[in-house]
């Protein structure tokens, strides 16, 4: 799925998707539920995701942020490929 794609399902824009991407975003909690639909994520996927984007970001220092977000792209990138082997 090209990024175009993915953001028009999140309902944000390419360059938002690219930032999340290159760890430049922190999406909240609903966008990145809205990330695993489109990515087609299991429940348990999903309920990790979130799990991660919920950590109170006011707390997190930038270089944890990174860490979340990294962990974040991390696990969509695998469940992309997934859904990319299935088809």
């Amino acid at each position: 799925m090209s990024g175009e794609e993915l953001a028009r399902r999140v309902g944000r824009s390419q360059s938002w998707v690219s930032r999340v991407e290159r760890a430049r975003a922190v999406p909240t909690a609903q966008e990145v539920e809205r990330l695993a639909a489109a990515l087609d994520c299991t429940p348990e996927q999903t309920e990790e995701l979130v799990k991660l984007a919920g950590e109170p970001k006011a707390m997190l220092s930038a270089r944890d942020r990174v860490v979340v977000v990294q962990r974040i792209k991390t696990l969509l990138d695998m469940v992309a490929e997934e859904v990319r082997r299935l088809r």
